[in-house]
């Protein structure tokens, strides 16, 4: 997948305007999420997250955010995280915890809608659990390099609802869900003045990653490219420069 993005920001404020690393304390931020689709109804939920500061770290001591979001049809999507950007000297450490749920159509493979006219409404959908954890950590190197490493590690449950259905008589594969474990590194050139909001400087990076699943019957690997740019613009205007591309 190859994906160019091309943004223009406005990115401006008052010269006097104090930043939020420098000051000292405890702030909260809630924002409340709503949206629609046909597949999944109407949703509704929270992203409620707690930023600590000391007045002098980029960009905060330590972040916690947690969101709920259901909708009417059964999704859910759930998180938990946790950034540390001084966990120790140069290293910075994030993880996350994600719950997703959702009803899903059967892929119907080789099936005639003859075959499928005796399956009911239930016995064409299933319910897909993820349940998956991602501990991420990122080293200075000699600056401005950066070392990542990523460690992903989880299970899919499949509900098909009855005995009898159509993700069963067609078993594809991982039908019946399975864990996945996935360890990938990069390399990274960072030149960006602050990598919450940059209006300047350029990051680079390669990274690779590698991925085993079920009862070692899946294997895959993944080669990554990302590029991207930010330049200000008469001091009130970010233009912003995005290439991302994969290899599988």
């Amino acid at each position: 997948m190859i994906a160019l993005l091309i943004t223009l920001l406005i990115a401006g404020r008052p010269s006097h305007a104090e930043d939020a690393y420098e000051t000292v304390g405890r702030r909260f931020t809630f924002l409340p999420l709503s949206g629609f689709s046909s597949d999944d109804g109407l949703g509704g939920g929270f992203r409620l997250a707690q930023f600590d500061y000391d007045g002098s770290s980029v960009p905060y001591v330590q972040a916690l955010s947690l969101q709920a979001f259901v909708t009417t049809k059964g999704k859910w999507a759930h998180l938990m995280s946790a950034d540390f950007p001084h966990i120790s000297p140069n290293s910075r450490l994030q993880m996350s915890l994600r719950y997703n749920k959702e009803e899903t159509a059967n892929f119907f493979g080789d099936l005639t809608d003859a075959d499928l006219a005796g399956y009911t409404s239930d016995e064409k959908t299933f319910q897909q659990i993820d349940v998956y954890f991602t501990l991420r950590w990122i080293r200075d190197l000699r600056k401005p390099w950066r070392l990542q490493i990523r460690l992903r590690v989880g299970s899919t449950l499949i509900d098909p609802h009855t005995g009898r259905s159509v993700i069963t008589t067609i078993a594809p594969l991982g039908f019946d869900g399975g864990h996945l474990a996935q360890f990938g590194g990069a390399i990274r050139y960072d030149t960006r003045d602050d990598y919450t909001i940059s209006k300047s400087g350029r990051l680079q990076e390669v990274g690779i990653e590698w991925g085993v699943g079920g009862g070692a019957d899946f294997n895959g690997g993944e080669i990554s490219l990302e590029h991207r740019h930010f330049k200000m613009l008469n001091g009130q205007f970010v233009l912003a420069q995005r290439f991302y591309g994969t290899y599988t």
